[in-house]
């Protein structure tokens, strides 16, 4: 098995929580084979530093030279750096042996104050190590010390962005931890600033926060990233590494940055996780924890006011019948869509998208080529991909297609009709065209007594579609179902003119991508974020229509209404169960 490879040039932490310790297990936690070589030895727990005994320079460069001479190395991260002559004798490496990608953690006093670098070394950092580094992960008194300018707004952190850049940084991202309000951190590359927005987390577990990131951001890099995405995928994980947290010491915890492969303590828990592994090694990201109604609205709520502030860019391969209404749906509920199905450009796509579309409606000879090379490189950068499997029931070529794409692109969530789904079964399916000829309730109302019957049975089916193909399946008709395997949601919201309109199946599947967008963690959320608010926007669109009017004039409000969708409508208006098992 060949992985990617990264090293760590740091300090021991004889806690566990930070320094060497902390890069390793993110590392390992995150697919990537993890080097080290150590700078100096620490001793110290989760409340204090007692003591810095640093490592002879030579002794480091030792190490340095040691892994660069046998083992391939894809990404650099420096630590902790205790004095001018450990810098020198690491910047000299580095300028020898020319990795192509180092991240620089500029660590100068440790979450318990304690200095972790001598004051004569900052001059020599500046000199030595930030010409050297790919991008430079400061927080705000790093910067501070780094730039002499007082930071106290977003429009400080941007200045002090541009001097860092000015010394020599290739890009940096500027953390907003010791901000006052959000924990908003600030990636600028030379040339455009992009704010990284995350509301602050009330946990006691931050030791190790900087050194987390920062070598999660390496470990997403050797892994291919753009350098962009590896921030915000590292940014990601730090903030699930530490809700997660761990019981350990009386002062500032350490993450769990195994929190995907366990989260309990028992065997039971953890033969569990062991069990859905496999799913979750590509991404390295646990799901989303959804406990019932209130806590999926809470976090539906959230991730739209994340859309309408982030703007996200969604890339759509899509239905040449719909990709306006998809545009537009996109558009109006705060997201930026792009459609772009040119094979020659959809690498370069990924590197700009934060999720990807697959969209089958209208194939030809040159979607699937065109549709596996996107999602391949979507896969590559860590965005989430999602799949419509437009009237998969009709054709023998649509079947093709579609289980070439499940064959070779990992597909977060799959959106479909009833028709669609039982195809990805095996089942038989009954379809007019790429239209479902069946629905749940066919044969029943659901009123009937056998409503619940044929709802547990939808449940089951696509629990079982989900555990097979290992995403989030979405069954969108008269009542919605949607599983990752484990939890399963049903949802009643719509209205009957969103099925005698076309395009209402790919705007749900354009919204379960957008909602991916900023939820990559969680695909059941995301699915069930963006087939919420259509389904929530036709009820308004269709209770505003007067006497006389028609389809026409639904398609325009149901546009209207997504664009107007608040909080409070959904809170008004949601109606959904949760299952778990």
């Amino acid at each position: 098995m060949i992985l990617p490879h990264a090293l760590t040039i740091a300090g021991s932490d004889s806690g566990g929580g930070a320094g060497i310790q902390a890069d390793l297990k993110t590392f390992s936690a995150l697919g990537v084979y993890g080097m080290s070589a150590i700078t100096a030895v620490t001793v110290q727990n989760t409340t204090s530093v007692l003591g810095v005994q640093e490592m002879p320079p030579d002794i480091v460069a030792g190490q340095i030279d040691a892994v660069f001479s046998d083992i391939r190395v894809d990404a650099v991260k420096i630590g902790m750096q205790f004095s001018a002559a450990t810098i020198v004798a690491v910047a000299a490496c580095l300028r020898r042996w020319r990795p192509s990608f180092v991240v620089l953690d500029p660590v100068m006093i440790s979450k318990s104050g304690c200095a972790l670098m001598q004051p004569e070394a900052g001059i020599a950092l500046q000199r030595e190590l930030l010409p050297i580094a790919s991008l430079v992960t400061p927080n705000i008194p790093e910067a501070e010390a780094i730039t002499g300018l007082r930071i106290k707004s977003h429009s400080d952190m941007e200045k002090a962005a541009a001097v860092i850049v000015a010394l020599g940084a290739k890009a940096v991202l500027l953390k907003g931890g010791h901000s006052t309000g959000n924990a908003d951190d600030l990636f600028f590359d030379g040339r455009d600033c992009h704010w990284l927005p995350g509301a602050r987390l009330a946990v006691r577990n931050t030791h190790g926060t900087g050194c987390t990131l920062s070598s999660a951001i390496a470990a997403f890099s050797a892994r291919g990233m753009t350098l962009l995405n590896a921030c915000r995928q590292a940014k990601d994980y730090v903030r699930s590494a530490m809700t997660a947290g761990l019981e350990v010491g009386h002062g500032c915890g350490p993450l769990h940055h195994f929190f995907q492969w366990y989260g309990g303590t028992t065997s039971a828990s953890l033969a569990d996780s062991a069990s859905g592994a496999a799913a979750r090694s590509r991404s390295a990201i646990a799901p989303i924890e959804i406990k019932d109604r209130a806590s999926k609205l809470e976090k539906i709520i959230s991730a739209l006011a994340a859309i309408r502030s982030e703007q996200p860019l969604v890339h759509h391969l899509t239905n040449l019948v719909t990709v306006n209404d998809c545009a537009n749906a996109v558009l109006a509920i705060g997201g930026s869509p792009i459609m772009a199905p040119c094979q020659r450009e959809v690498g370069d796509m990924a590197g700009l998208s934060r999720a990807l579309l697959l969209n089958i409606g209208t194939p030809d000879e040159a979607a699937e080529g065109a549709m596996i090379a996107a999602g391949q490189a979507a896969n590559a950068q860590g965005i989430p991909v999602v799949l419509d499997p437009v009237g998969v029931a009709a054709t023998p070529f649509r079947r093709a297609l579609v289980e070439a794409i499940l064959n070779n692109v990992d597909v977060a969530i799959v959106r479909g009709n009833l028709a669609e789904i039982k195809v990805l079964a095996d089942l038989p399916a009954r379809a007019r065209g790429v239209k479902s000829a069946e629905d749940i309730f066919s044969g029943a109302s659901e009123a009937d007594a056998s409503a619940g019957e044929k709802l547990r049975q939808a449940c089951c089916l696509v629990a079982d579609v989900s555990r097979r193909y290992g995403c989030v399946i979405a069954l969108t008709g008269a009542q919605d179902v949607l599983s990752d395997g484990k939890v399963t949601f049903t949802m009643a919201n719509g209205h009957p003119m969103l099925a005698r309109i076309m395009g209402t199946g790919c705007m749900a599947s354009s919204l379960c991508a957008t909602f991916a967008a900023v939820l990559p963690n969680g695909p059941l959320l995301a699915a069930a974020g963006g087939i919420t608010c259509l389904s929530i926007a036709g009820e308004i669109a269709g209770e505003s229509l007067r006497d006389g009017e028609g389809t026409g004039a639904f398609h325009t409000r149901l546009i209207d209404a997504l664009s107007l969708l608040s909080p409070a409508d959904l809170q008004k208006r949601l109606r959904c169960s949760v299952h778990i098992g």
